[in-house]
């Protein structure tokens, strides 16, 4: 996988500061958000880092959890596909990564305070 190539490349090079750790997990998320399988655990798992780790990365650079990011990004997906297809709410929480509609309707509206078909 490119994404083992490019940290392996990274460790040698001595660039693994927390910093630059927060950096790639934040890639490693915008690269897979919309893969339904993406989580904290499995975005801390491909980083060799546990998910500890990985929230007090998020905590201390984004005022976030890995979690909480990734709920925003595919959100955000959802209601630029919401726009595209006049409200289709099946594709566009397919489109977004979310494992069923059901918890896309939930998290939008907890998110954004009204139900994704309105």
């Amino acid at each position: 996988m490119l994404f083992d190539f490019l940290w392996e490349k990274i460790k040698k090079a001595n660039l693994g500061s927390a910093f630059e750790l927060y950096k790639k997990a934040v890639w490693y998320i915008n690269e897979n958000i919309t893969s339904k399988q993406l989580s904290a655990e499995t975005c801390a798992y491909a980083l060799g880092e546990t998910s500890v780790v990985l929230t007090r990365l998020f905590q201390k650079y984004g005022n976030i959890t890995p979690s909480e990011y990734i709920l925003r990004k595919r959100i955000n997906i959802a209601l630029s596909s919401l726009k595209a297809t006049n409200g289709n709410v099946n594709y566009s929480a397919n489109e977004a990564g979310f494992s069923s509609v059901g918890t896309f309707i939930r998290v939008f509206k907890r998110m954004l305070g009204t139900t994704p078909g309105k």
